[in-house]
């Protein structure tokens, strides 16, 4: 039947991991400039799907060729398992949200979908994380963060320019505009 509270949708969400393998499914679809991005979509989609289809869809029958035959899913250009440490967030942890101008959150979304690390998060997390950007004011010469020091910032290059050094050899890069640089 169809669901009908919110708890039964995030569930059912969560538990085919949707919002993540849609996101992968238009990633990849802006990775290729597809000039069909449907279709590219669609072949992820059924890529992750357990039902295999027939020429007639008659039913959902599927079709083991010896009985302890595992299915096999051809890569298509999907990612392979990612083994990460298990995260706990602490009791008392409460999200932060700084105000912002629909221009100014625009430009954090667009940088986050751009940045290697955080096009990977879903699009809930990417969400959360550019609500708790706010904005920092330095002046030229000012040091952001230092080589060695604990960081806890993660900065986003709204105007200006910064050079990232690095001990003994200098500047090794120069941050514009949508640059992403710091520790999370």
């Amino acid at each position: 039947g169809m669901l009908t509270d919110q708890a039964q949708v995030k569930s059912y969400i969560a538990k085919y991991n949707l919002e993540d393998e849609l996101s992968n499914a238009v990633n990849l679809a802006i990775k290729q400039n597809s000039t069909d991005p449907y279709l590219v979509i669609s072949e992820y989609m059924k890529s992750l799907s357990t039902t295999e289809m027939e020429e007639e869809e008659d039913d959902d029958v599927i079709i083991m060729e010896e009985e302890n035959e595992i299915p096999q899913l051809k890569a298509r250009g999907r990612h392979k398992a990612i083994m990460s440490p298990s995260v706990s967030i602490p009791t008392d942890w409460e999200r932060v949200e700084y105000a912002k101008s629909d221009e100014d959150a625009a430009f954090l979304h667009e940088a986050m979908a751009t940045n290697a690390l955080m096009q990977k998060l879903a699009p809930s997390d990417r969400a959360h994380l550019v609500a708790a950007f706010c904005e920092k004011r330095f002046s030229a010469g000012d040091v952001i963060i230092k080589q060695g020091d604990p960081g806890d910032l993660f900065y986003v290059v709204k105007s200006g320019e910064c050079d990232i050094s690095v001990a003994g050899v200098g500047t090794v890069m120069k941050a514009t505009r949508g640059s992403a640089f710091g520790e999370l």
